[in-house]
Formats: structure tokens, C-alpha cells, sequence
């Protein structure tokens, strides 16, 4: 590490305040703590060393006599450019409570990602008066970055609280909605209303920030409050319920609003920095995008936002977040300019509802966020800690219904906005990567009803707008399937034969280009026989080589097995380029199209207040929020 130690002749000023003193500050980013039922471990959130302790009982740090923290981690960095560039941060000061004498190191990360010390100073906490560190004449303008704190203990010594704040007053006073829609779920989203009723109940954000429940259901039971509201909604899927939630904020006259899963579980640190950085932004079409964690590891990245290039591409996927030196890439890397075609999932996307010209398309799941963060044109910014933590990922949720909605949205992407017209070619590897990667699994039945999507996406965008809840589709699918569904497991599944290494080479590009030994003869005689957890669904390279797979799901309860066969192959592989070629010889009216019915469904909110037989009302034009 490299050390500038800067003196306070240079401008960094320690000021030791009464509590009245806070009144003059705003707090920009608290300091994030592991929380039961949701974090795994603390390295995602601070690093001990020494004597250090964490206290999960009463969310501080021990410190003991020769103990340290480091606060270099993905929950508790600070990412100055981004405030910076998006909200024109012009002050900064850290604010500590504790008890001790301890030694306070800032840093600065930049895009070498070497951290340099920009302050060290030896303070004496206090639990009643709070310690100002002002960074306001720093280097650290010149070439804004990541900014972190070390405290290293000078005797024992305990941290009960930290924030970055600031003296800049905010230019606005969000009325954010978070909008949570839910279908049978009933456990899950109560969970998440009384978790939110018990943070709201003592923030300073209960006069501008309220819950609003879209239960698709009618189920679901919550208790109202003043700040959670429940709305009984017909099953339009998630598409449906966000368009729900969205003409009701703009109705109450909300000026922000946040799409968030059902079993959305969260920091509620991660809505108020969300608040404060939309609170503070100098563009009203800024929207903070929350990424996911992978599954049941928390501590790992699904994605990080994400871009849809023929196919959707999550950011640092897979980045571990206990790791300092990956979470600087990450976050260095994130705040460049994204691409346009950057957008963000509804499991936790906030935005200003004056910039929505394009309301939730018709998709029932699956792509509806795609297209709603593409075709508004926001500005879209991720945040350090600013995440959704799931317990499944998207492999296990994977069934033929799934991969049919995935595929019409994509095909439907690249059909009605333009900015994703990539040309025929691109439009039939899309819908070929599909189906390519449901033939190497030997999941026929799947294929079938890729083949119901390609015939769905040809009959246009009336086809969906009548047909918004999916009911028959979902009986035709369900239909299709024999095989391909989960049954309980009696007995244990019949062992791994391994015949041949699948991953040498050249095997494995041979495997490759015969579509995993579908053009080899009598490959069903000595291909492999392998046992794949449902997690691991999506990994290509896990099933290249068997002639017969079992999926068992996460819990090893259920499985199912497919086997390859080269007449069930040939006879969904005919169906499924027939309707493929359909499509590209329909390309250029096709376009024509869904590019106006596109615009006709989400232009305004009348298709879907009659589809959801609202009530008509005149909506108030949504402000940017109120001023502070």
C-alpha cells in the first residue's frame, strides 16, 4: 500500500460534534453490518484482524487492544466518481461513534487499484459526540475513485457506528413507491412487509417512502399501515403487477419508483443510500440498478446489471465478494458509461416515474425489465451494496414454460426496438442458441415448446396483449411435458458410468460440432451417463458427452432423467427450423409490426387499466420530488 499521509495544514480538518451538530449533515451511505437470516460471514462486509470482533447483537465492532477493520469491502466502500459524475458531490466527511482510541486511515483506490492512504489521524471516540473526518480540500477531487477506512485499535477500543455524510443539501425530496408484486407466495412477501413496517417505523424516510403490495393472488393477508398499502390485482404475471404498481404511485402522486421481488430480501441500508443517491442526482432520468447474488451463495455475483446483446450477459458474474481486489475491479469497471443497451432487473430497480414513456410490456415474466430499462432511455447507475440476495438462481427455476417466455422476449426484443436490430443472422442465432442448447441436454420436450414461442412471436403484438396471462399457453406446455418433470426420488439414482473423458482434446470440439454426438452413430450405446444437481442445468460444458443425463434438484428430493435419441432429435429439430425459417422470411414485416403495437400497448397506461379493469382517473403528472 502506498501512503500519502496528508497533514491538517493541507485541509483535513478533525471536528468533534454534539449530537444537535448532526441537523447541518446528511447521511450519504451508512455503514453496512451483517444481519441474521440473510449474510453469510462478514468478509463481504469488513475484514478483522487482530483482536477484532464483530458483535452481532448490537451491530459493532471490538476492536481489543491491538485489533483492526478494514472496511475495503463491497457492503462498505464508497464510490466517490459516481457521486461525483452522477450527483456533482462537491463535500465529504466521515462520521464515527465508538468508545477508545483509535488510528483512522481513508484511502483512495484508483484504476491501477493500488490503494493510497489520503489521511491518517489518531481520534478518541465517543458513543454521545460523533468525530468528523472532512475530506472537503483532499486530493481526492482531482481524480475521484473508491474511498475506504481502516481503524486500528490503540487500546481496547469499540466502533458502534460509521457514515459517510455530507453539507451539500440534495436537490430534491424523493416520494419513492416500492412496488413488490406477488402470486401465491403468501410467507415469502409478508416477510418482507413486516421487515419493512419494523425499518420504516424509525427511519427518517416514513414521511416519503411507502410499500406497495400488488398481490396477483389475492392471498397474501398483509396488514396495512400508513406506509404499506395492499392491492388486490388480477394474474397478469409480473408484467401485469408492475404496471399495477406503477399506475398507483403515479396516482398517489409519488415521484420514484422501486420494482422489487417478492422475497426480496435486503440491506434496508441499500433503499436508503438508493434514496439519498436519487435524492441527490442531477439528471431526472438516473435509475440505481441492484444486483443479485448467486443463489444460496450471497457472497457471490449473479450480476451487477446487466447488457441484453442477442442475449442477456450479466455483469461480474460470478465475482466474489469477499474478496477486496475483485470488488475494486468491479467497481472501478462499473463506473464507466454503459452501453445502451444496459439495463436492470426488477428484483430491485429504482427510477423517476416522469421518465417512463413506455410502460411494462405484456411478456407475463421474463424480459419485461429488459425492454422497460431500453426503451425509457434511463441513466442507469449500479451502487456499492445496493443488492438483492436470492435463494434460488435462475438454472433451478429453468422448465420448458421458462425457456419459452425466454425466448419470445428475446426474439420480441430484437423485433420492436430498433436499437436491437442486429440483422437476420443475428435474430436466427438467438433463437438457434436456444435450441442448440436444449438438443445437447437431450430435452426434447423443451424444444417443443421453443417452437410454440417462435409460432407466438409471428402472430404479433395483439397475440400478446389478448392473451397477457399466458393461461393457454401454460395448459399447451404443460401438455408437452412427460419427461421433463420433477418427480420425488424413492430410491438413490442410478451411478455415473464415465466411458470417455468429454473435456480432452480435440473429443470435446468433435462433441461440439456433432451437437453433443447426435451425428455420431449408435452414441447412445457408450456415451456417458451423468448426474447433474439442477444448479448446474445451464453449464453446457457439464453434459457434453452423455447419452443419458438425471437432474436432481437442489435439495436432492426430486429428479428427472432424458436419454438421448436421434429420432426424437430429428423430428423436434425439423419442427423447430420450419418455424424458425418462417420467422426470418417474415423478419422485415415482423418488425413493422411490433415496433408500432409495441409502442400502441406501452405509450400510455390505457391497455392496461382496461386489461386490469382499473378504474379510469386522471393520473397527476409525477414531479421529480418534492424540494428539501
Amino acid at each position: 500500500m502506498r501512503v500519502n499521509d496528508l497533514s491538517a495544514e493541507k485541509g483535513q480538518a478533525i471536528r468533534q460534534h454534539s449530537g444537535e451538530s448532526k441537523a447541518n449533515t446528511t447521511t450519504l451511505q451508512g455503514f453496512c453490518f451483517p444481519e441474521d437470516g440473510i449474510s453469510q460471514g462478514s468478509t463481504p462486509y469488513f475484514h478483522l484482524s487482530g483482536q477484532a470482533v464483530f458483535l452481532q447483537e448490537n451491530k459493532s465492532i471490538a476492536l481489543g487492544d491491538v485489533g483492526a477493520v478494514s472496511f475495503d469491502s463491497y457492503f462498505n466502500l464508497f464510490n466517490l466518481r459516481k457521486w461525483v459524475e452522477h450527483c456533482n458531490l462537491k463535500h465529504l466527511q466521515l462520521g464515527l461513534w465508538g468508545t477508545g482510541c483509535v488510528t483512522v486511515e481513508i484511502s483512495t483506490v484508483l484504476e491501477d487499484r493500488a490503494p493510497v492512504v489520503i489521511l491518517k489521524k489518531t481520534v478518541t471516540l465517543s458513543s454521545e459526540n460523533r468525530v468528523e473526518l472532512d475530506l472537503c480540500d483532499s486530493d481526492i477531487w482531482q481524480h475521484p475513485g473508491l474511498i475506504y477506512l481502516k481503524l486500528i485499535a490503540n487500546g481496547a477500543a469499540v466502533v458502534t457506528n460509521l457514515e459517510w455524510q455530507t453539507c451539500q443539501v440534495a436537490l430534491r425530496r424523493p416520494k419513492l413507491s416500492l412496488v413488490v408484486t406477488t402470486f401465491k407466495r403468501e410467507q415469502a412477501v409478508r416477510k418482507t412487509a413486516d421487515r419493512f413496517q419494523a425499518f420504516i417505523g424509525s427511519s427518517s424516510l416514513r414521511d416519503c417512502v411507502n410499500l406497495l403490495v400488488v398481490d396477483n393472488g389475492n392471498s397474501a393477508e398483509i396488514r396495512e399501515s400508513p406506509n404499506i398499502k395492499m392491492v388486490q390485482n388480477p394474474n397478469f404475471g409480473g408484467a401485469g403487477g408492475f404496471a399495477r404498481g406503477l399506475i398507483e404511485a403515479r396516482r398517489s402522486g409519488a415521484s420514484h419508483c422501486l420494482f422489487m421481488d417478492d422475497d426480496a430480501s435486503i440491506h434496508f441500508e441499500s433503499l436508503e443510500r438508493t434514496w439519498q443517491f436519487l435524492a441527490y442526482a442531477t439528471r431526472t432520468d438516473i435509475a440505481v440498478a441492484g444486483a443479485l447474488s448467486y443463489g444460496r451463495q450471497h457472497w457471490r455475483l449473479w450480476e451487477n446489471g446487466a447488457v441484453f446483446e442477442g442475449v442477456c450477459i450479466g455483469h461480474f458474474r460470478g465475482c466474489d465478494l469477499r474478496k477486496s481486489d475483485e470488488v475494486f475491479e468491479m467497481e472501478l469497471a462499473s463506473t464507466e458509461p454503459q452501453p445502451k443497451t444496459f439495463y436492470g432487473g426488477w428484483w430491485f430497480f429504482a427510477f423517476a416515474i416522469a421518465h417512463v414513456s413506455h410502460r411494462p410490456f405484456p411478456f407475463f415474466v421474463r424480459g419485461d425489465d429488459i425492454s422497460f430499462s431500453i426503451a425509457n432511455k434511463f441513466t442507469i447507475a449500479t451502487l456499492p451494496g445496493v443488492l438483492t440476495f436470492q435463494d434460488e438462481n435462475f438454472e433451478e427455476k429453468e422448465s420448458p414454460l421458462s425457456l419459452y417466455l425466454d425466448l419470445r422476449n428475446h426474439l420480441i426484443h430484437h423485433l420492436s426496438l430498433p436499437q436491437l436490430d442486429y440483422g437476420p443472422l443475428h435474430l436466427a442465432w438467438v433463437a438457434l442458441r436456444f435450441g442448440v442448447r436444449a438438443l445437447n441436454r437431450c430435452h426434447y420436450e423443451t424444444i417443443m415448446a421453443l417452437c410454440l414461442a417462435l409460432e407466438d412471436v409471428q402472430k404479433g403484438p395483439v397475440f400478446f396483449a389478448e392473451n397477457a396471462d399466458v393461461a393457454q399457453r401454460r395448459r399447451d406446455i404443460l401438455q408437452l411435458i412427460n419427461v421433463e418433470r420433477w418427480r420425488d426420488l424413492d430410491v438413490k439414482p442410478a451411478a455415473e458410468k464415465i466411458r470417455f473423458d468429454a473435456s480432452a482434446f480435440p473429443l470435446k470440439q468433435i462433441l461440439r460440432l456433432t451437437l453433443n454426438g447426435l451425428l455420431i452413430p449408435f452414441f447412445s450405446r457408450f456415451g456417458n451417463a451423468l448426474v447433474i444437481n439442477a444448479d448446474d442445468r445451464g453449464d453446457q460444458h457439464k453434459v457434453m458427452g452423455a447419452a443419458k443425463l438425471t437432474f436432481l434438484d437442489v435439495e436432492q428430493q426430486q429428479f428427472y432423467s432424458v436419454a438421448h435419441s436421434k429420432s426424437q432429435a430429428i423430428f423436434v429439430g425439423f419442427a423447430f427450423l420450419k418455424r424458425l425459417t418462417a420467422l426470418l422470411l417474415k423478419r422485415r414485416r415482423l418488425m413493422t409490426v411490433w415496433r408500432k403495437g409495441y409502442g400502441d400497448i406501452t405509450g400510455n397506461d390505457d391497455y392496461w387499466v382496461k386489461t386490469l379493469n382499473i378504474e379510469p382517473a386522471s393520473a397527476p403528472s409525477s414531479p421529480a420530488g418534492e424540494k428539501p
